[in-house]
C-alpha cells in the first residue's frame, strides 16, 4: 500500500517537473505574428473561395451567382433578425 502512494507521488512530481520545464522553454520562444499583408491575403483567398463557391452552387443547386449574392446581402442587411429567425425555424 505504501509503494502505491510513493509511486503516485513520484509520478505527479515528475509530471510537474516536466511541465515546468516545458513552460520555461515556451517562454523563450518568440511569437510569430505572421505575414505583414494579412488583409491582402484574406481578400485574395476570399475571391478564390467566392469563385469556387459560385461554381459549386451553379453545379449542385443550379443557382446563378446573382441570386446567391442577393440572398447574402438580404441576410446580412439585418443579421440579428435573420439569425434569430433561423434559430426559431430550427427549433420548430
Amino acid at each position: 500500500m505504501e509503494k502505491v502512494k510513493i509511486r503516485g507521488v513520484r509520478t505527479i512530481s515528475l509530471w510537474l517537473a516536466v511541465n515546468q520545464f516545458l513552460f520555461r522553454r515556451c517562454e523563450e520562444v518568440k511569437i510569430n505574428t505572421g505575414p505583414t499583408n494579412k488583409e491582402e491575403m484574406a481578400t485574395a483567398w476570399g475571391e478564390i473561395n467566392k469563385k469556387y463557391a459560385f461554381a459549386l452552387a451553379k453545379q449542385e443547386i443550379h443557382e446563378n451567382s446573382r441570386e446567391i449574392t442577393q440572398h447574402y446581402r438580404r441576410f446580412f442587411s439585418r443579421p440579428i433578425y435573420h439569425f434569430l429567425k433561423l434559430i426559431i425555424t430550427f427549433f420548430r
